[in-house]
């Protein structure tokens, strides 16, 4: 079992700085066999550790990253986890207590079969790859960053799920996309064998690509703003009512004699996230806490998480910032900050080169 003097000089953190060590404290090698209890530091990453089989079960980290270690089957049941990497584990369950609402990652994790019931919101990025036994995300609402998926049992989607960044699924069998869900971004569905429908009224704020998909006809009311790919698909016709800012890249049957429309509706974004509880402004997805005459007051990414997971407190009121819109409704700009007042300059220094 190591000591604290040997995590010390494995990692390269002076021994006097370890406890309450903020940074992530990183081991490798075959020296790494057993951790000692009463660390207390926030951060660790494991790389390349063949011996080690356990954690110790009072390890306080919110942070931890795991590569290379084949013989770590699991993880410390109480372990209130904000960040987790897992890559090539065989570890089978994510402790129960942890939120990881601040990132997720799972690559190449066979035995793992469900997501914590806490896991309901996370400020940035939400991957999950070569999982086949993960069969369901039930709990979860909201992904400030990208959604990404790949090679799972998944089956359906939460159906208000809200993502802040691009939707990319791929090699999943999901037969549709949920009727309520926003996308910030881009939305492919690449390799998705099952995938028959799309929800009417489904609105992109970037690229669709449904390519090596089951589809056979879009959606009424279907606004994509960038290119839609329909490669390898069933699709023999594009709806009239079809609207498209981009390209179309579709077999030539499909295309020959369709009339496009490429005029994108100014408003789109506005349009996708009406009625959501969210905003998106400066390529970020805000929280709306209270919608003014002149101005919205909203959480960002990690206080919308808190607010999720734990209600009102003195910490969301005191977190609180304001947008407010410009005047055009066709420049979507909205200054940002911690006051009206400074959301107000914000906004002037972004549209001054119109003055």
């Amino acid at each position: 079992m190591l000591t604290k003097e040997d995590i010390s000089r494995i990692s390269g953190v002076d021994l006097e700085l370890l406890d309450g060590y903020r940074k992530i404290v990183e081991l490798s090698g075959e020296e790494v066999d057993a951790l000692p209890s009463g660390l207390d530091f926030l951060a660790l990453s494991l790389q390349n550790c063949p011996l080690l089989t356990e954690l110790p079960e009072d390890l306080p980290v919110q942070y931890l990253s795991v590569m290379g270690c084949p013989n770590l089957k699991r993880l410390p049941e109480n372990m209130e986890l904000a960040a987790l990497y897992l890559f090539g584990s065989d570890i089978e369950t994510v402790p129960e207590k942890s939120t990881c609402f601040s990132i997720l990652v799972l690559i190449e994790c066979a035995r793992i079969k469900h997501l914590p019931a806490r896991c309901k919101a996370i400020s940035k990025d939400f991957t999950i790859e070569d999982c086949p036994n993960l069969s369901s995300i039930p709990n979860l609402n909201v992904v400030h960053g990208d959604f990404n998926m790949r090679n799972t049992q998944v089956t359906f989607l939460p159906e208000h799920l809200k993502v802040g960044g691009s939707l990319w699924i791929y090699n999943t069998p999901i037969e549709t996309l949920p009727a309520h869900i926003r996308v910030g971004k881009d939305i492919s569905l690449s390799g998705c064998k099952n995938l028959k429908s799309l929800p009417d009224g489904l609105m992109i704020n970037g690229d669709l690509d449904l390519s090596e998909t089951s589809i056979r006809e879009l959606p009424k009311g279907l606004i994509v703003k960038g290119d839609l790919v329909l490669t390898d698909t069933a699709v023999s016709s594009l709806p009239e009512d079809l609207i498209v800012g981009g390209s179309v890249v579709a077999a030539e049957n499909v295309l020959q004699g369709a009339t496009i429309n490429h005029e994108v509706p100014d408003n789109l974004t506005e349009r996708i996230w009406e009625r959501s509880g969210y905003i998106y402004a400066n390529d970020r997805l805000f929280r709306i806490m209270a919608k003014e005459e002149k101005h919205f007051k909203v959480l960002a990414s990690s206080m919308d998480v808190y607010f999720i997971l734990y209600g009102s407190d003195n910490l969301v009121e005191q977190s609180i910032l304001y947008l407010v819109p410009d005047d055009n409704p066709k420049s979507h700009v909205l200054g940002i900050g911690k006051s009206q007042s400074e959301a107000c300059i914000d906004l002037i220094l972004k549209t001054a080169d119109r003055l």
